[in-house]
């Protein structure tokens, strides 16, 4: 895997870092079992501060998503909770060091092929809110559409590892339009989406949108039309073109200038068949269009279906998880560090210590947000700053017992 940038998202799990900070010797045999209760207490810690967030979210879908999981914002009650909503998110997927997707990215998809090979068209006129926001970015070796389809090729493609998209459709006045509506998938108007996506190459993020249609591409098309238009030139030349004299006797017949019935009747008969053959031709040819169109659509949808994590409630709560993990994942790593070294250190110099340490443990190339890290410490009390700017870890038992007493100050005030 090649790293396309450094972003500051810290994917791993505070038990597992745990385990690697006592492995690879960044904390020490005597103070493994007093630095893994400090971990635990700081998700706790972590966890009770999202409370308030989690409650507020959960408010504001329930009353956006009443049943049936359609969501919806029709009302104007509803449409103050979906902004509610959206603040909310903006500051949690911040938090969770997701970044916004400028519109220009997602106009370049749109334009470019992506790696499913699809052709998707989506309409960013149906949309009242749209947003969207990802994670890390990667480079991974992944096969693609060639040759029209009929070979696949690895390439290198950009990837995001999340992806989190929030829709909201405009009300039905705009879709009165049949041509506003027809074939796209998902159109709910008011409808709202929120869904949460995993290894999304880059230039394929559009299809998974709400409100895609799928097109055929010119392959596609030449697939069936050409053989169609071939057969009806072969019908009309071959079949039916030798039957028109028919239909010159049964003038003459009809206007008693030929007596030759029998011959008629014969001719006449080969004239029906062969249009009757070149009708189930047609149908023929319709349903295999029938059945490519059926198949795009099959393919969108298990793309669809193998990148999605979550849905509705269920991004919050996993996005709420995210962000709890990186904030403990963060301050446990500063606090780490400043006790391996013993001594104050510089935040230039913790930076990166740490950042050396992620790549070579875990291969990420992390911009590891010091600041944000030596904040909450500072906040906690676990660390302390010389007058020179320099920062050094309390001891560990001192350090349990300030965490400790932050969590029964929390219970203990509800």
């Amino acid at each position: 895997m090649i790293r396309a940038g450094r972003d500051h998202a810290l994917p791993v799990d505070v038990a597992r870092l745990v385990e690697l900070l006592h492995a690879d010797g960044v904390v020490g045999e005597a103070l493994a079992p007093r630095f893994a209760e400090i971990a635990r207490a700081l998700e706790a810690l972590y966890h009770h501060h999202f409370l308030p967030v989690r409650r507020r979210l959960r408010r504001a879908w329930s009353a956006l998503e009443p049943g049936a999981g359609a969501a919806g914002a029709a009302s104007d009650a509803q449409r103050e909770l979906a902004r509610d909503l959206v603040a909310t998110l903006r500051r949690l997927l911040r938090r969770g060091n997701f970044v916004p997707v400028p519109i220009g990215e997602l106009l370049e998809a749109m334009r470019r092929e992506g790696a499913c090979g699809l052709s998707i068209e989506l309409d960013l006129d149906d949309f009242e809110e749209l947003e969207v926001w990802r994670r890390r970015v990667e480079r991974r070796r992944e096969a693609v559409a060639a040759w029209f389809g009929l070979r696949r090729r690895l390439t290198e493609v950009e990837v995001y590892d999340r992806l989190c998209l929030y829709a909201r459709f405009k009300g039905a006045g705009h879709f009165a339009r049949p041509e506003r509506a027809r074939r796209k998938l998902a159109v709910v108007p008011d409808g709202v989406t929120l869904r949460l996506f995993r290894d999304v190459p880059r230039h394929d993020m559009e299809a998974l949108f709400p409100g895609v249609r799928v097109r055929m591409r010119p392959f596609d098309r030449a697939l069936i039309g050409v053989p169609a238009a071939a057969g009806v030139v072969h019908f009309l030349v071959f079949k039916i073109g030798t039957s028109l004299g028919a239909i010159v006797l049964a003038l003459l017949v009809f206007f008693g200038l030929r007596e030759d019935e029998p011959e008629l009747r014969t001719r006449a008969l080969g004239a029906t068949a062969s249009l009757a053959v070149l009708l189930a031709f047609l149908f023929r040819q319709w349903m295999r269009f029938l059945g490519r169109r059926n198949l795009l659509h099959r393919q969108l949808a298990e793309n669809l279906q193998t990148r999605t994590l979550d849905a509705g409630m269920g991004v919050l709560l996993h996005l709420l998880d995210e962000a709890e993990t990186a904030e403990a994942a963060e301050a446990l790593l500063a606090y780490a560090f400043l006790l391996r070294a013993g001594r104050p250190l510089p935040a230039e110099e913790l930076d990166r210590q740490i950042e050396q340490w992620l790549a070579r443990c875990l291969g990420l190339e992390v911009d590891f947000e010091e600041e944000d890290a030596r904040a909450k410490l500072l906040e906690l009390g676990l660390v302390t700053r010389t007058p020179g700017g320099a920062l050094a870890a309390v001891d560990p038992e001192r350090a349990q017992e300030l965490v400790s007493a932050r969590w029964r100050e929390l219970v203990e005030g509800g």
